[in-house]
């Protein structure tokens, strides 16, 4: 069964918002490791950045 042009689109578009969602939490653990800080602003930004991604992730799941 072959896959829509819009269908196999939206199959890329998962798996890069995946490698975006593992790469923001890769960068949240080493600035972490770095700073040792909870409170480190760079921390707090990918923070924010990881909980768009996440919540683009839920909406393609639902």
């Amino acid at each position: 069964m072959e896959l829509t042009k819009s269908r196999q689109l939206q199959k890329v578009r998962l798996v890069l918002l995946v490698a975006e969602i593992e790469a923001l939490k890769n960068c949240m653990i080493n600035v972490y490791d770095q700073t040792e800080s909870l409170h480190d602003p760079l921390l707090v930004q990918l923070s924010v950045m990881l909980d768009r991604k996440l919540n683009k992730f839920i909406k393609y799941q639902s």
